[in-house]
This record gives structure tokens, sequence and C-alpha cells, in this order.
């Protein structure tokens, strides 16, 4: 059972991310999900989290998917800083689908906590850019 104080309950729909930026959760089919993201024009990150058990599993995902490259410090205060880089989040309207997080949030719930907030912290970022990014936590089905 999910921690509602921590995790997102709000249902994703493509509509509504054009217009609100947000964390949200998905439980309908992956497929579908990614195919309507791609679709309705959002820039899409697809984090996969099949090998994502702690933070340094975390952090070299992220690292690999936004190419933060050799400088990035495999920390919290690093990965802050890489997801409010300017060079990833080019568009306007962006969407990071984060599937198979279950493991990692149930291994290690404090560090699952830190990464929400950042999560949080990165949306209010990129809003106040100008850039919508949305969120997507996957639910496995």
């Amino acid at each position: 059972m999910r921690d509602l104080t921590i995790f997102p309950t709000i249902e994703f729909n493509t509509e509504q991310a054009a217009t609100t930026s947000g964390l949200y959760v998905s439980t309908g089919l992956r497929s579908e999900l990614l195919l309507d993201i791609e679709q309705s024009g959002f820039r899409l990150f697809h984090l996969d989290g099949k090998r994502i058990i702690d933070r340094s599993s975390y952090f070299q995902a992220l690292a690999h998917l936004f190419k933060f490259g050799s400088h990035f410090g495999q920390n919290w205060d690093a990965l802050a800083d890489g997801l409010t880089d300017c060079s990833w989040g080019k568009d306007d309207r962006i969407v990071v689908v984060y599937s198979d997080y279950e493991s990692f949030a149930t291994r290690d719930p404090e560090a699952w906590a830190i990464a929400m907030e950042i999560w949080t912290s990165t949306v209010m970022f990129w809003q106040r850019q100008g850039v919508k990014l949305s969120i997507v936590f996957q639910v496995s089905s």
C-alpha cells in the first residue's frame, strides 16, 4: 500500500498536463500511456525502474536518462541541480514516466521521500521557467 503523504493521487491525462504541471499516477497500460504522450507532442523521458532498487541505482538511471555527464556527483544535491539544468529542459512540455518504481519506494522509503521532494521542487522550478513538466508514476499492472 502506498503512503499518500509522499505519492501523487491525481490520474494523469495529457489534456490536463498540457496546461498544468504536476506529479501524477497512471494505472493504465504503459504502452498506451507512452503512445498517448508521444502523440500529444510532449517531450517524453521514460525512466524504467526495473533495476532501480536503491539510491545508487536511482542516481545512475537518472544520470543516464538525462545525460548529466561525468561531472554528476551521485548525491541528492547534485540530482536537484541536474534536474534544474537547462540542457534537458529545452521543450516547453515535458513528461517523465517513471515505471516500475515500487521496488525503490518500498525498499528505501526514506530515500523515496527525498526523491519525491526533489521531483516536486523540480516541477515547481520548471513551471516558473514557463515549462509544463509532469512526472507520471506508472503503477505496475
